[in-house]
């Protein structure tokens, strides 16, 4: 099978869905950072791994594995995932810290723990994906 593609009038609906989604989580959770950069910075590098980890699933994954190939499946949610969990380390631990000097987060935080609360958020955005592309 071969990935999903969208039509323009989906994409329209896709952009108009997800600011929505970003202007309700920021209202929800506003970001308050300690500098212009990281405040423009930090929620683009949430929301992008968001968006990366739902369109990959919902237009690739899913249509080039399932059912059939649930070998494939897991081995490309687990690729998957270790990359949505490596980009966040890189950008909580390194990117975020070298553009602002003040940006505060606790380096004693373990990556365990870390990972476990992105596997949470891997999860939502997962289960997000598997529901739009059975609705599709």
């Amino acid at each position: 099978m071969q990935p999903m593609q969208l039509e323009k009038k989906e994409i329209r609906f896709h952009v108009i869905a997800w600011l929505c989604w970003i202007i309700i989580q920021s209202l929800l959770y506003p970001f308050r950072g300690p500098s212009l950069v990281l405040y423009i910075v930090s929620p683009i590098q949430y929301f992008l791994a968001y968006l990366v980890v739902f369109y990959s699933i919902a237009l690739w994954i899913l249509p080039q594995f399932w059912p059939r190939k649930i070998g494939g499946l897991i081995v490309s949610l687990a690729i998957l995932f270790a990359g949505f969990v490596l980009f966040r380390i890189l950008m909580f631990y390194v990117v975020l810290p070298s553009l602002d000097e003040n940006f505060v987060f606790d380096r004693s935080f373990p990556y365990k723990v870390f990972a476990i609360v992105s596997f949470y958020w891997f999860l939502l955005y997962g289960f997000l994906a598997a529901t739009y592309f059975a609705v599709k």
